[in-house]
């Protein structure tokens, strides 16, 4: 699920476009190959430079959206070795990160990511 908060009638309130790509970063650092299975990354220090949004359809529910996005920026990756649980040093990287709207098996408003890449600045 990602959201911002629940509004008062039970529903869910979604992150603006621009609040989205560092959701949808995480979650992209976490599943990327050159991490996974042998670093913890987290991000930091996420700055935005160009973002589109191409809509796909009627709104999820009547509610939530269902657009596409395309992102790019730098940010800063943090890591710890599951190795060692040494920290490592802080990588700053440029990003590009496409990633889209759907609903989650609680029918609530997730992201799904189509691609991601960093390059070193």
């Amino acid at each position: 699920m990602k959201f911002k908060a629940i509004n008062k009638d039970g529903t869910a309130r979604e992150f603006t476009a621009e609040e989205k790509v560092p959701v949808a970063l995480q979650d992209a650092v976490i599943a990327y190959d050159r991490f996974k299975d042998k670093e913890h990354v987290w991000i930091r220090n996420t700055v935005v430079d160009t973002i589109s949004v191409l809509p796909k359809g009627d709104k999820f529910k009547g509610l939530y959206s269902n657009d596409m996005y395309s992102a790019s920026g730098t940010t800063r990756f943090h890591r710890r070795s599951l190795a060692t649980g040494d920290l490592l040093s802080p990588l700053f990287r440029h990003y590009r990160i496409k990633f889209e709207d759907v609903l989650d098996y609680n029918g609530q408003p997730d992201l799904k990511i189509t691609h991601f890449e960093e390059q070193v600045l």
